[in-house]
């Protein structure tokens, strides 16, 4: 559980910071248009978690998409790693 509790906060951190603070702003600036940079890093975000399957990735793009516009909104990526570690947290509580 311990190493759970690790690789959530792992992921929460360097996944927000690699998704939300680098290629969302790099897809903004490169189409010009905030809706395409948030969701052109939500696809990506999904599809490096298709291993997971259609139907889990395709929910991680939604997850993904609203991560980007909170960052977006608060100008951070700290409420989205806050946020995203507590899912990936209380997914794996709930799993065991």
């Amino acid at each position: 559980m311990m190493l759970w509790v690790l690789l959530s906060i792992t992921a929460g951190i360097c996944e927000e910071a690699v998704y939300r603070g680098y290629l969302q702003k790099q897809f903004m600036a490169l189409t010009r248009n905030v809706p395409a940079g948030i969701i052109l890093s939500a696809l990506v975000f999904a599809g490096a978690h298709s291993y997971q399957g259609f139907g889990h990735a395709a929910v991680i793009g939604v997850l993904g998409a609203l991560g980007g516009m909170l960052a977006y909104w608060c100008r951070s990526v700290r409420p989205g790693m806050i946020a995203h570690t507590l899912q990936d947290l209380l997914g794996g509580f709930l799993r065991h």
